[in-house]
């Protein structure tokens, strides 16, 4: 249940398990509760050592999302290509 909290999507799916497990509340809350903290420092520790960079952070985020929307882009126009011939065919 600890590392659930860190992995996307999965967290939500042993919630479900836990529960049909009939693992206490108490128990969930109080593992739940420890990875909080843990994630909760290591983000702060991040944000403190990278934040005076975040100018930097953020004009590289920006120029990557003007490559990923250009990519989006040129990918639904192939499949939109491919689906035009296809149904020609």
């Amino acid at each position: 249940m600890f590392f659930a909290r860190f992995v996307p999507g999965l967290r939500s799916a042993l919630l479900v398990a836990a529960g049909a497990g009939r693992m206490r509340v108490a128990q969930l809350a109080a593992w739940d509760g420890v990875a909080a903290g843990i994630g909760v420092m290591v983000w702060l520790c991040v944000g403190a050592r990278l934040g005076p960079a975040i100018d930097h952070a953020a004009a590289i985020v920006d120029g990557a999302r003007t490559f990923v929307l250009c990519a989006a882009v040129a990918a639904a126009l192939i499949v939109w290509l491919a689906r035009a011939r296809a149904s020609k065919v």
